[in-house]
């Protein structure tokens, strides 16, 4: 059987980008416990990654998939960051009450991991739709921009957001900085590869 190809995603992808990450987060404890009720994660998630780098990702030639979209990883280059104004207005109207300021202190703890130079990309999503796991495109995909980084001296930078995934990640160069542990969220885990 033939390897999938890893290729750049375009700007007429972004609905099937955002489907693949959206089937591959709707068992993630992160994700989920910012939006547990399963209609709210259905209905909200998709804004909340598109906003959150999906735009910013595509618009900078970041975003890339195996054929079929089903595998998919957002990066997002040095300096390039989403809409602030749109992830607070999201965050407001969705993070519920009860759990709003726990979540405002796991972003805070996030922005103290991540790396403040000029040659960091940041993976802010790496999905594999369900009915495709277990077959290495999380893999595929990984190799594809490490080997991007590893020639231009770039660093990789990430937070885990399911324990299950940090045995990928470490197999691909990249090592647990810290540990984000606040109240009633789940662990989140910072993780950062130098260049090869």
């Amino acid at each position: 059987m033939q390897q999938p190809l890893v290729q750049e995603a375009r700007l007429e992808d972004k609905k099937k980008v955002l489907s693949t990450a959206c089937l591959a987060f709707g068992a993630d404890p992160f994700m989920r416990w910012i939006m547990s009720e399963g209609q709210t994660y259905l209905d909200k998630y998709r804004d909340l990654i598109d906003i959150y780098c999906c735009e910013k990702s595509l618009e900078h030639s970041a975003t890339y998939m195996v054929e079929r979209c089903s595998g998919t990883a957002i990066w997002l280059p040095p300096g390039i960051f989403g809409d602030e104004q749109k992830i607070s207005d999201w965050v407001s109207e969705n993070v519920s009450p009860q759990r709003l300021e726990t979540f405002l202190h796991v972003l805070d703890e996030m922005q103290k991991y991540y790396p403040k130079t000029n040659r960091c990309w940041y993976l802010a999503v790496l999905a594999v739709d369900p009915a495709f796991q277990r077959l290495g495109l999380g893999s595929m995909l990984m190799k594809h921009v490490n080997q991007l980084l590893d020639e231009t001296g770039s660093q990789g930078y990430l937070e885990s957001s399911n324990p299950e995934n940090i045995s990928l990640y470490q197999r691909h160069g990249y090592e647990v900085i810290g540990e984000i542990k606040i109240g009633d969220c789940p662990i989140v885990t910072p993780m950062l590869r130098e260049p090869m």
